[in-house]
């Protein structure tokens, strides 16, 4: 996996810097790149410099694309920005760009890109927690989502609490190529949409938030994440914030085919849902000022004065809504629970960190982290170095023993009954006319999960990018679906095979057959 990079770069706020980004094949270099950025502005003023070609983050081993920066210095009061090659050729492109956010936030949310998005309770949860502990702006990236679940989003842009973003997919025109850049860009391009928001924010936000809509954070060290982080900064002396991530069993109070007119309650999964001991790789929050780009799981780019603390279990940790329960499932969901005083009274417990540690010695920390979830999933059972390997090369990962630790140690009763009436006070005003139609079951979850199975998460060696792109997602009939569609256009910047596609237009557009990617 890779790490952050160190660099001095387009750190801090500079004027007159104009920065784009842009996912190209990974083997290309500055010298192939004979390109320069011409600016101009209403006073005539034209100004032609080199391009700064920078790597955003490590790449992805399987896969061929990445993501760069480009730097480019440009004129003050920049209404013309193109990016030519050959000018006796009139090769060039004029490339529409934006300012960055002016406003001031404390916290920004920068979430990844949602595509055949469904979740209804996961949207609302998410949103509402965020903004109960201080998220003054979610910035959501649309590929595809429910129609209904669009316009609640569009309520909560009209609230002030949500930016939205449209999200689609590279077209790269007529072109002819080897190979479909969507299938080479891991993870839905998710880490340029994290990086796009940190650059829009960079400017304006305190502390910036980048993880999944399923990712949830609930502030220990202060009562708003604005404090926290502050703490954290303060003691720590870092910029950046490294949670680890446990997943939890979500409880909803409701029945499978329930309607959420048939009372959906925010305090229901506060206070049943529970963790398990089941450990992923961790979420980040920033100080933008000193990140470059964003990967997925901690920065691509930073500063070299930035520090990263990664922050320890007994201050806080992200809690990861993987698994969603109904009442249907709620019997058999509290007896496979077992408690932690169980668990740590099993001297296995001991014996088991004794083994991590061993293997921490010399192994890197994508097998570590194998390593890790396998002793975690077989606490109670004989342990030793050799009981380990076989698990590794047996890659027994659906193995899952709950911990009964609850969501609720982590709030007051006062906080999730606050939590509660908020939420109710708000879908009252904004949302009654949309719950209603929120659909009972799902089309797309269980098809993308099996998928994602397939090719990343349950599988030994992965040998293809991982992308949604490679899931397969049937028309379904009658389904309504808002997918995000962008109008590019295409030049060539010089006579061999350097070409530019870029969004010219980019809007929403609903199907009655479903979503796409």
């Amino acid at each position: 996996m890779s790490q952050p990079v160190k660099e001095v770069y387009i750190c801090s706020v500079q004027r007159n810097v104009m920065l784009t980004l842009i996912a190209a094949d990974k083997h290309i270099t500055r010298e192939e790149l004979p390109i320069r950025c011409v600016s101009s502005n209403d006073q005539s003023v034209e100004k032609i410099t080199e391009i700064g070609f920078y790597n955003a983050f490590q790449t992805t081993g399987e896969c061929k694309w990445t993501l760069f920066i480009a730097v480019c210095y440009v004129t003050e009061d920049i209404k013309r920005f193109i990016i030519e090659g050959n000018r006796k050729n009139n090769e060039m492109a004029e490339i529409p760009f934006r300012h960055p956010v002016k406003k001031r936030h404390g916290v920004v949310a920068c979430v990844s890109p949602l595509f055949a998005f469904e979740k209804w309770q996961l949207l609302l949860s998410s949103i509402e927690f965020r903004i109960a502990f201080g998220v003054s702006m979610q910035v959501y990236y649309i590929g595809s989502i429910l129609t209904s679940l669009m316009q609640i989003l569009h309520r909560y842009e009209e609230m002030g609490f949500v930016s939205i973003e449209k999200w689609s997919g590279i077209d790269i025109g007529g072109i002819k190529s080897d190979y479909d850049p969507n299938l080479e860009l891991d993870f839905r391009n998710q880490a340029s949409a994290h990086t796009d928001c940190l650059i829009n924010f960079k400017e304006s936000a305190q502390f910036i938030i980048f993880s999944d809509p399923d990712d949830m954070l609930f502030p220990q060290l202060a009562p708003t994440y604005l404090a926290e982080f502050q703490a954290l900064q303060k003691f720590s002396d870092a910029h950046v914030f490294i949670y680890e991530r446990f997943d939890v069993n979500v409880y909803t109070g409701m029945r499978v085919m329930q309607r959420i007119s048939e009372k959906f309650s925010l305090k229901n999964i506060l206070t049943e849902s529970h963790f398990t001991n089941k450990w992923n790789y961790g979420k980040w929050v920033a100080n933008p000022e000193y990140i470059v780009s964003a990967w997925i799981h901690w920065p691509g780019t930073v500063s070299d004065k930035c520090h990263i603390y990664n922050v320890p279990q007994q201050y806080n940790v992200m809690a990861h809504f993987r698994k969603w329960h109904y009442s249907d499932e709620l019997s058999k969901f509290k007896n496979d629970r077992v408690t932690s005083r169980e668990v740590r009274e099993d001297s296995s417990y001991q014996v088991q960190f004794a083994i991590f540690l061993y293997f921490a010695r010399f192994m890197n920390s994508e097998d570590l982290f194998i390593v890790r979830r396998a002793l975690s999933e077989n606490i109670g059972k004989e342990c030793s170095k050799t009981r380990v390997l076989t698990l590794l090369r047996e890659k027994k990962t659906d193995m899952i023993l709950a911990l009964d630790f609850s969501l609720k140690l982590l709030l007051t009763e006062e906080k999730c009954d606050h939590i509660q009436r908020e939420f109710e006070v708000r879908t009252a005003a904004n949302l009654s006319d949309i719950l209603p139609l929120l659909a009972p079951t799902e089309h797309y979850y269980p098809i993308i999960d099996a998928c994602y199975k397939r090719m990343f998460y349950y599988v030994f060696i992965v040998m293809s990018c991982p992308t949604p792109y490679r899931c397969n997602l049937e028309p379904v009939k009658g389904l309504h679906c808002t997918n995000a569609h962008t109008e590019n256009a295409h030049h060539q910047l010089n006579s061999e095979h350097l070409y530019i596609h870029y969004p010219i237009d980019a809007t929403f557009i609903e199907s009655t057959d479903g979503c796409s990617l």
